[in-house]
């Protein structure tokens, strides 16, 4: 018996995990029945920000988290703890510029209510002496299967009241199965 396995890629949207597993069954070498009975999984990504060329700028105040660059939407992604599937794995992925010296820059991922209001943090990165582009990413499974109901999920910034950072790309990649 082959083994049955099913990636789905969404940005920001829901997409039917049945109508993944129908459309794969064309060139998947299980039957109908035998491919309904294994435990289907999705892939899921949520993007907040990737672009390479012009990177989000983070706020140079040192004092509080901000939503980088001049649009909230650049910053958010609506989350939907139940997509009839459990959540097994996901992780932050951040590509970014600390664009510091000696004083750190950051940035966080928070939950929040539609709104945004109500923020809670669930990861950050605080980084200094770096002046070019890393990878930083965080297992964040137990924090996203703790929300019950939809949230909006956020990168922020803070500076070193001198530098800001600079976001090449963020997002969320998740595991239902």
């Amino acid at each position: 018996m082959g083994v049955f396995l099913m990636s789905l890629q969404v940005t920001s949207t829901r997409r039917s995990v049945l109508g993944g597993l129908l459309g794969t069954l064309a060139v998947s070498p299980l039957s109908m029945m035998e491919a309904l009975a294994q435990a289907p999984f999705a892939q899921t990504e949520f993007t907040l920000y990737r672009n390479s060329q012009y990177p989000l700028k983070g706020t140079v105040s040192g004092c509080c988290w901000k939503y980088p660059g001049a649009a909230l939407t650049a910053n958010t992604t609506q989350f939907y703890a139940d997509e009839n599937l459990p959540l097994t794995y996901a992780r932050w992925v951040v590509v970014w510029n600390p664009n510091t010296f000696q004083s750190p820059t950051g940035i966080r991922f928070i939950s929040a209510d539609l709104g945004p209001t109500n923020e809670a943090e669930i990861a950050r990165f605080l980084t200094a002496n770096v002046t070019t582009p890393i990878v930083d990413a965080v297992d964040i499974t137990t924090e996203l299967q703790a929300l019950t109901k939809q949230k909006t999920l956020a990168h922020q910034t803070t500076g070193n009241g001198q530098w800001g950072c600079k976001i090449y790309g963020s997002w969320i990649e998740c595991i239902w199965g």
